[in-house]
């Protein structure tokens, strides 16, 4: 199996990945199948060494072929702040190989998605949100965060009509397919590849004519709406419209773990804000803006996550 990322990109479960994660050719398989017989029998293997022996022998898979797709979503709360839901079953509702992109979807109705952003200016701060094997080969649960700056883009000289960028950060197995997310939580690309010292990124326009070709409305949803709008309020203090936004966005989606650990946690300030209302105001400022602070340590940077992982039966790494 192989183990990439994908993250939503509406409402409705449409998630965005890389092809060759969730859609491989039947040469891709071949690759596949050489290297997983060659680590079976314990002999030396690599994919260049896959790679250069499916092209001098022109081995395909033959009869039927069943690529299973399964998600599973992430986990972005502590061990103990909510239940996780197990793999999903996937569906391919498009892909285009050329620029090696799919979309899938998973029954996921209501679910927040991250906003596209085209913009893939030199110099942006941004961040990837990437999954794939621990230490011990085990598939990650929580996503991790790389920080760093767009690179230059251009034109691969084999593919004339790709355009892709640099992002200097590092990109590891399992990565393929990460979102490439700016300051404002807006998703401006797609990590499909290794390059030197960071990886390539496909541009948010590229998922974007994807999903309009595949007849998908691109948008980050109710629920993702909601929850920015109770985090603003939250950050501001104002308790009780960030509780009433927090159970507007569990009404759209229950399943919103970040959504329910904030709720319990507004339900916590707002019983201390009540109990200090009879010490003096230096007092109940002092406590307040304690407890703002230890919000700033516990709350998920990456407030309208829609962040997934996506794990293919029978494939190679990822890129």
């Amino acid at each position: 199996s192989e183990v990439g990322t994908a993250f939503a990109i509406a409402p409705d479960g449409t998630l965005a990945a890389a092809a060759h994660v969730a859609a491989p050719t039947p040469v891709e398989i071949a690759r596949d199948a050489r290297l997983l017989a060659q680590a079976l029998a314990g002999e030396p293997h690599s994919l260049d060494a896959a790679e250069k022996w499916v092209d001098k022998t022109g081995a395909r898979p033959v009869g039927a072929s069943d690529v299973k797709l399964s998600v599973r979503p992430a986990r972005v709360l502590s061990k103990n702040g909510g239940e996780v839901a197990g793999p999903i079953r996937a569906r391919l509702v498009g892909a285009e190989r050329s620029k090696d992109l799919a979309l899938v979807r998973i029954d996921a109705v209501g679910a927040p998605a991250l906003a596209l952003h085209d913009v893939r200016t030199f110099g942006t701060d941004v961040t990837t949100l990437g999954f794939g094997p621990d230490g011990g080969g085990r598939a990650r649960d929580e996503p991790r965060i790389e920080r760093g700056k767009i690179g230059l883009s251009g034109i691969p000289d084999t593919q004339p009509d790709r355009r892709l960028a640099q992002v200097d950060l590092a990109i590891r197995r399992g990565d393929s397919g990460a979102p490439v997310v700016d300051e404002e939580g807006r998703a401006v690309g797609i990590v499909l590849l290794r390059y030197q010292d960071g990886g390539l990124m496909a541009p948010a326009e590229d998922v974007r004519k994807l999903a309009n070709a595949a007849g998908v409305d691109v948008d980050e949803g109710r629920s993702a709406k909601q929850f920015r709008l109770a985090m603003q309020s939250l950050w501001d203090l104002d308790l009780e419209q960030a509780g009433a936004r927090l159970d507007q966005t569990l009404d759209t989606y229950p399943n919103h773990l970040l959504a329910q650990s904030q709720a319990s946690r507004v339900e916590r300030l707002s019983a201390a804000e009540y109990r200090l209302t009879a010490a003096d105001s230096r007092s109940r400022g002092f406590w307040i803006a304690l407890a703002a602070a230890g919000l700033l340590g516990a709350i998920v940077c990456g407030t309208r996550l829609g962040q997934l992982v996506v794990r293919r039966s029978g494939d190679r790494p990822s890129e």
